[in-house]
C-alpha cells in the first residue's frame, strides 16, 4: 500500500477550519486552568504567611520565657514547694497509707 503524501488544498483548509474551531475551546480551558491556579494561590499564600508569622512569634516567645525562667534568683523560688501544698501532700500520703491498711484488713476478713 502506497501512502500519498500529497495534500489537496481542501484537506489543508479542513485542518485549518478544525484548528480555528478548537481555538476558543483551548482558550477557555487555559483561562479556567489559570483561574483555578489563581484561586489556589489566593488560598495558600495567606495561610503560609500566617504560618511563618505564628511560628516565629512562638519561637521568640518561648525564648523570652525561658530567659525569664532561667534567671538564678527566680529559679530557686520557682522550685520551692509552697507550704500549703506541702501540707496537703503530707495529708494525702497519710490518707493513702490509711486506705492501703484498710484494704489489707478487709482482704483478711474475706
Amino acid at each position: 500500500a502506497v501512502v500519498s503524501t500529497q495534500s489537496t488544498g481542501s484537506d489543508t483548509a479542513d485542518v485549518v477550519d478544525m484548528e480555528e474551531m478548537n481555538i476558543p475551546k483551548i482558550k477557555a480551558f487555559v483561562e479556567e486552568y489559570v483561574n483555578i491556579i489563581r484561586r489556589q494561590l489566593m488560598d495558600v499564600v495567606p495561610k503560609a504567611v500566617m504560618c511563618f508569622l505564628v511560628n516565629e512569634f512562638n519561637e521568640n516567645l518561648h525564648k523570652a520565657h525561658m530567659k525569664g525562667l532561667l534567671v538564678a534568683d527566680k529559679a530557686e523560688t520557682l522550685m520551692t514547694e509552697d507550704a500549703f501544698h506541702a501540707e496537703r501532700r503530707e495529708k494525702v500520703l497519710k490518707m493513702v497509707k490509711a486506705l492501703e491498711r484498710a484494704d489489707e484488713i478487709t482482704s483478711l476478713i474475706e
